[in-house]
């Protein structure tokens, strides 16, 4: 791996060879059923691994074991057949039938314990009986509330009717309160982990309204790739500004994509450089061009930020932002385009043009200093949301932040974006613009109508004009009703100078060189 991290211990390439010996397949996408299905394959090999032992260790120690093995084996053949469904029912836990290998083990769990309490011979066969605690807690891991309560109760139940299964069974001999107590305990802790999980959901889908909300409104796209243990990067999500930018809608998107799969032939190399770089845990930007499904060529600069994993050794997930800069591209070639010609006009005439030498000097100088503004620009790291050089931020019903990212704050004058939470925009503007910003955003919030790339001239300390463009739009709960606005303002200054430029640059060519009259 480079990057300079240092080599993986012992410790690492164990940890990273179990990872791998629990990850499941592909195929399972959802990130829950993943969780799920690697926590049942861990304690399938547990199960496998503690049942092996206690088999094989008394087997050594006490050789004397082996004469009661013999005389009765009935206890090993069990404990064997047990032991070998659970490791094949390891195998299918790394399967999307993992839910099914879970119901297994808690049935071969149940039937090979009540089994050889059943054929018990002594109290101490009886007692094994607890161990009926490992279907409950087995169901209550992978399986809802009313599940675990069914496998308690037909433990229970078992428990009780054992004496008539088993004449030798003495009642006061099992371990029945005991068990009831300790089931009772994770019955319990089971609908609290379902009212926990219940709110969990709940946030999260509230969160996922509120980030989509902000994420429409801007060009760029975010997205985020999970990569196997062979390397493999999978799709786990993408923004819905995607479409804009290439074409394709988020569900056409194969979760294999990649953007080398989209990009310009000539820039392929750069995109798969790109990746690679990501993949070796390194951050990256770079700048290509992609075809978008109508046949457009279009400019995007690509972010991206791996997240290594230190106890597998290796880089497990990417987040990235892409950057739709065609009109950038277009802008600095059409800049480029007028520059050259002018100085092609000036050579061919140096010695007519010597009076207006100094102007154009000035204007040349001008456009470098408007490239380097540009080259600046293009340097800038936006990955996510709070990344993003864009002010962003959502308001209620009375005007008060509830959302703003760090970009804003700093342009308010605080040192992070938690000062401006319940404030209004009277706390950081003079009353005559915060009451326009006010009277805009009433007429949003009453008539549903969104305010799209409004365009606000505003003086800065210097004296110099800033320029910027701002929608909003409103924000609505899960009945539709709206509950406040969503906005995001980006400085269009350099744009304006650019157009500025370039009619003044258009106006000095005709002015010096008019149109031929007609013959």
């Amino acid at each position: 791996m480079t990057g300079g991290r240092n080599a993986p211990s012992s410790i690492d390439r164990l940890n990273a060879l179990v990872a791998r010996l629990i990850e499941p397949v592909s195929s399972i996408q959802d990130p829950t059923q993943r969780r799920e299905a690697r926590l049942l394959a861990s304690l399938l090999i547990a199960l496998v691994i503690i049942g092996v032992v206690a088999e094989a260790a008394p087997l050594i120690v006490d050789p004397g074991i082996r004469q009661e093995v013999q005389a009765n084996p009935f206890g090993t053949a069990l404990s064997v057949t047990v032991i070998a469904t659970l490791a094949a029912l390891f195998f299918l836990s790394r399967t999307p039938r993992y839910r099914l290998a879970a119901a297994l083990t808690v049935v071969v769990c149940w039937l090979g314990i009540f089994t050889f309490a059943v054929r018990g011979q002594s109290a101490s066969d009886f007692y094994f009986l607890v161990y009926l605690i490992l279907p409950v807690l087995f169901a209550s891991i992978f399986f809802s509330l009313r599940t675990t309560f069914l496998v308690f109760a037909v433990s229970t139940a078992g428990m009780a009717f054992l004496p008539i299964l088993n004449a030798r069974a003495d009642p006061f001999e099992i371990p029945l309160f005991f068990f009831f107590a300790v089931s009772c305990l994770i019955v319990i802790a089971a609908r609290h982990r379902s009212l926990v999980e219940r709110d969990r959901q709940a946030q999260l889908v509230a969160g996922e309204h509120r980030y989509q909300s902000v994420a429409e409104l801007t060009s760029d796209f975010a997205y985020a790739l999970r990569v196997e243990p062979d390397g493999t990067p999978w799709l786990d999500w993408i923004t819905g500004a995607v479409t804009p930018i290439t074409g394709y809608q988020p569900d056409d998107i194969d979760h294999r994509i990649d953007l080398t799969r989209i990009a310009h032939p000539e820039d392929r190399p750069i995109a798969a450089q790109h990746l690679e770089t990501l993949l070796s845990g390194q951050a990256g930007v770079c700048e290509f061009r992609i075809i978008a499904r109508s046949g457009a060529v279009r400019w995007i600069r690509a972010y991206g930020k791996p997240v290594w994993d230190k106890s597998q050794g290796r880089v497990v997930s990417v987040y990235g932002a892409v950057q739709d800069i065609t009109g950038q591209k277009h802008a600095q070639e059409a800049l480029k385009q007028a520059h050259d010609q002018l100085e092609r006009r000036v050579a061919e005439r140096t010695a007519a043009l010597l009076e207006a030498n100094d102007v154009l000097t000035v204007e040349i100088e001008e456009r470098k200093r408007v490239e380097e503004r540009l080259a600046e620009e293009r340097n800038l790291l936006r990955t996510l949301i709070d990344n993003l050089p864009d002010d962003i931020f959502v308001k209620d019903q009375e005007g008060r932040f509830l959302v703003a990212n760090n970009t804003l704050a700093r342009r308010l004058g605080q040192a992070e974006a938690d000062a401006l939470i319940g404030k209004t925009d009277y706390d950081f503007y003079p009353r005559e613009r915060a009451d326009a910003f006010q009277a805009d955003e009433q007429k949003l919030l009453q008539s549903g109508e969104a305010i799209v790339n409004k365009e606000i001239a505003a003086t800065a300390p210097d004296g110099s004009t800033i320029w910027h463009a701002t929608t909003k739009v409103p924000l609505r709960d899960a009945r539709g009703d709206i509950v406040g606005l969503v906005g995001i303002t980006r400085d269009i200054t350099d744009q304006k100078q650019i157009e500025a430029a370039l009619r003044e640059a258009q106006n000095d060519l005709e002015s010096m060189w008019p149109p031929a009259p007609p013959n």
